[in-house]
Formats: C-alpha cells, structure tokens, sequence
C-alpha cells in the first residue's frame, strides 16, 4: 500500500514490501510523483530515494515546499531492486493529512 502524508512534513510511505511472506528491509527503492496531468511534482528532486522503517515499510521524508494538495489524487511510480530481483509500481496515490500524534 501506497501512503503520501502531508503536514509540516510530507512522507511517502510504501508497506507490505516482502519475499515469501518476510519483510524485505535491504531493497533499494526510489519513488517519483506526478500530479494528474503527468507532470513531476514541483519542488522535489526526483526520483527520491525511500528507506526501510522496518517491517517491510519503506519511506520517503518529502521537501516541506511541495506542491501537494489534501485529497487530490497523485500517480507514484515505484522501483525497486534487491539482488536479481526488481520492483516496479504505477498506481495512484491520494494525499491525507499527516495524523495529528505522528
């Protein structure tokens, strides 16, 4: 599953990154952002490096000035590695507000 969360930080957030059922923590993984019109979302170097949070999370801690709106619908596109094996995801992405205790 693919997160964004926006507040005074934004992260993107992908979970459920496993191998037979194991979480994967040493893949390496890059995420960029498009909004609608397939443009690259202003305000970031793209594609942005996500690291392992653990449990097979990976995150991404996006630059304070972007142009990302709450609820508006934004494509990601996700590759991976890890030895042999590769990672690719395109899918929509919907930007919440950051929960108030994180």
């Amino acid at each position: 599953m693919l997160e964004i969360e926006i507040g005074n930080t934004s992260t993107a957030r992908l979970s459920g990154v496993s191998e037979a059922g194991t979480p994967v923590e040493d893949a390496n993984i890059s995420i960029t952002l498009y909004d609608r019109a397939g443009v690259e979302v202003v305000g970031q170097g793209w594609p942005t490096q996500m690291l392992s949070v653990g449990g097979g999370v990976y995150e991404a801690t996006l630059e304070s000035d972007l142009s990302l709106q709450c609820g508006r619908p934004y494509q990601a596109i996700v590759t991976g590695t890890r030895g042999d094996a590769v990672l690719n995801i395109r899918d929509w992405a919907k930007a919440v507000v950051r929960d108030a205790n994180d």
